[in-house]
């Protein structure tokens, strides 16, 4: 039983070696993990064509089409660097987080975990919700290389990781970290052409949480925190949305408009205020 372990470990090591040339790289790539309850109901994620099954963490190079296919059809699927989707249950929810880079979550039998973490050079702790969590230098990057083990079931974001992100993402990609993000317009032209919206209707203040959103009719933006500014510059139309610039310069970050609420990459939501309403206050 050791040689056939010492063997086993001495693959995954030459795996991991023949991939370091192409490995997956969380500042330049995304993620996407679907769940058990997701995969037994028929979801999978496509990448540039190619369809992914497995338990293992996919890897979605910048700019690849990727899509979620599953029993009702395929749903394109935005995943910007940096990020994880996670797919979970038999409705195939999507929630979305900074990637990891040093550790993962794993469910499956303690002796296949243990095993997992040798093949890597990770050590095993217990999260605070009691999952198996494997930490160490390109932790999570090492599960999608390896993929799935005899004896795992699956791989997540660990429930620290999520809870120590949680604060960017409920300020959207506009606040921290601006970033390019694609909007699916309707298919048919005339449709599209219909839903590129008037920047005079997009005046006004959005908010979420304690973050303002100010669009003027000058068609500045002012992004603000506990009553201060800490972005401004320009805002455009475009089909589905809108385009915001910040001002000296950076990436052009875009925000999918929904009825009178924008959305960011990450889906935090901006609701409107009129700016009557907000003056009436």
């Amino acid at each position: 039983m050791r040689a056939a372990r010492g063997l086993t470990v001495t693959l995954a090591l030459g795996m991991l070696a023949a991939a370091a040339c192409e490995a997956p790289d969380p500042a330049r790539d995304g993620f996407v993990l679907v769940d058990e309850e997701a995969r037994a109901a028929g979801i999978a994620v496509e990448v540039a064509g190619e369809l992914h099954d497995g338990v293992a963490p996919v890897t979605v190079p910048e700019g690849a089409p990727a899509a979620l296919r599953g029993p009702d059809g395929i749903a394109p699927l935005v995943v910007e660097p940096g990020e994880l989707i996670e797919v979970r249950g038999p409705d195939g929810e999507v929630v979305r987080s900074l990637a990891p880079r040093d550790a993962v979550a794993v469910r499956g039998d303690e002796a296949a975990t243990r095993l997992m973490a040798e093949m890597m050079g990770a050590e095993v702790r217990r999260g605070p919700t009691g999952e198996l969590v494997l930490e160490g230098p390109n932790a999570f990057v090492l599960a999608a290389v390896l993929g799935a083990q005899p004896g795992i079931q699956g791989f997540g974001a660990p429930a620290a990781t999520r809870a120590a992100t949680r604060d960017a993402l409920d300020v959207g990609f506009l606040m921290e970290a601006p970033r390019q993000a694609t909007i699916e317009t309707p298919a048919d032209a005339e449709g599209a052409a219909a839903f590129t919206p008037d920047p005079a209707a997009l005046v006004g203040l959005y908010h979420h949480g304690e973050v303002g959103l100010l669009l003027d009719a000058s068609g500045g933006y002012a992004v603000m925190r506990g009553g201060e500014v800490v972005v401004r510059g320009t805002f455009s139309v475009c089909p589905g949305g809108v385009d915001f610039a910040p001002d000296g310069g950076g990436p052009i970050a875009r925000m999918r408009l929904t009825g009178e609420t924008l959305v960011d990459s990450v889906g935090v939501e901006f609701d409107t205020h009129s700016m009557d309403q907000e003056t009436e206050r």
